[in-house]
């Protein structure tokens, strides 16, 4: 299949005698080596007759604009989810047909108002019979939810003597766009405790479809005697990420023993969504004590150190000395209580302050572990989620 068509160029040739004298206009036999549709011009004047007419001649080629195509372009995936304020991305293809070999040019066409986008590399040099790869980042603004599309378009142009010729090849990209929502959830979700006792969890609220706006904590159904204490009381994940809280329920003394499934509940952005927690309360078999650290939720950097307050509370008539300590924090974290063991006793609450120290070689990200009180055979525990970030990063500024 060919891809090119011969260009033009203009010939001269003098007129010829004929056998009379007289001078006359004839075409030499080498016109009919000119295609179909060439255009003769004749200077009338006497003395040249200018043939313009495309035949083939080696360096005078153009592309061929016509069914032949030189080269496709053609993305994989051809269709993406992207949540609002979010980005993707796809890998764009740019393949010879038959012999063309150029530089080709990539950009994106038709795109919606407030969606961009951009090809890396924008500009792809293609071997003859061969193809070669650009990655295309797609960027979501604040657009409403819904489906749309645009093309991935590459261009290549050839200039010659009778002007340029452009040729094209483009490919359409589907794109989805999810409403915003978002989902709770509280580890443990099932928790155990004495009457007039008191346990803690972790609740997350995770984002989906870009949705960052505030949502307020609230226990709904749990039974008389049962409180809940969030800190803080509200968090706003970010797009398509998770935020905690620390949890603390509190059961009165006069709460009857047994099972109880009540709801954590989160508002925000006008949509509600809630968990389940399952409580089990246990009748006073002697004494007891419960731990609590406040805040729940810890943001360091590399290299970096945070700080909480673990406040372990007589249950009963308990009495005695309770030793602390880190339970399946990742390496290199190191915990650090200020003291390491705390004596309770009916009334009085004692309190320990801890240290986190993070080494700068853990990876950031976010890590669930257990701070653990041990008094004879008594043991309890409580949750703490830290999120470790890059150095250099503010953690201030980070949403909680």
């Amino acid at each position: 299949m060919p891809l090119h068509r011969p260009a033009c160029r203009a010939y001269r040739r003098r007129p010829q005698a004929i056998g009379d004298g007289s001078r006359r206009l004839i075409y030499p036999r080498w016109v009919n080596t000119f295609r179909s549709g060439a255009v003769f011009v004749l200077l009338v004047g006497g003395l040249f007759l200018i043939e313009m007419g495309c035949r083939r001649d080696s360096g005078l080629t153009r592309p061929d604009n016509g069914n032949t195509t030189a080269f496709q372009v053609q993305c994989d995936p051809s269709a993406l989810n992207i949540s609002r304020n979010g980005r993707g991305s796809t890998t764009c293809t740019v393949t010879s047909t038959g012999d063309f070999t150029g530089d080709v040019q990539l950009a994106c066409t038709d795109l919606p108002a407030g969606i961009t986008c951009e090809l890396n590399p924008a500009t792809v040099t293609v071997p003859a019979g061969g193809s070669v790869a650009s990655q295309l980042q797609v960027h979501v603004g604040r657009v409403n939810p819904g489906s749309y599309s645009f093309r991935v378009v590459g261009s290549f142009t050839s200039s010659g003597p009778v002007g340029s010729v452009e040729q094209r090849s483009s490919f359409p990209i589907q794109l989805t766009v999810p409403p915003p929502d978002f989902s709770v959830a509280c580890s443990p979700s099932t928790l155990s405790m004495p009457r007039g006792g008191s346990g803690a969890t972790l609740c997350s609220v995770n984002s989906t479809g870009g949705f960052d706006e505030s949502v307020r904590w609230s226990c709904v159904g749990q039974p008389a005697g049962v409180t809940c204490d969030f800190n803080p009381t509200s968090v706003a994940p970010p797009p398509d990420g998770s935020a905690s809280s620390g949890l603390t329920i509190r059961v009165a003394a006069n709460v009857s023993p047994g099972t109880y499934t009540f709801q954590v509940q989160g508002a925000g952005g006008g949509r509600t969504r809630s968990v389940d927690l399952q409580l089990t309360v246990t009748a006073l078999g002697g004494g007891d004590f419960s731990i609590v650290c406040s805040p729940a939720a810890l943001t360091v950097p590399q290299d970096g150190e945070g700080t909480t307050t673990c406040t372990v509370t007589s249950v009963g008539d308990f009495n005695g000395r309770v030793r602390l300590s880190c339970v399946g924090q990742p390496a290199r974290v190191d915990c650090q209580f200020d003291p390491n063991a705390v004596e309770p006793s009916p009334g009085n609450p004692a309190s320990s302050r801890l240290t986190v120290k993070v080494d700068k070689d853990v990876s950031p990200g976010t890590y669930v572990f257990q701070v653990q009180g041990i008094s004879g055979n008594l043991t309890h525990s409580t949750p703490i989620q830290l999120t470790v970030v890059a150095q250099g990063q503010d953690s201030k500024a980070i949403k909680q």
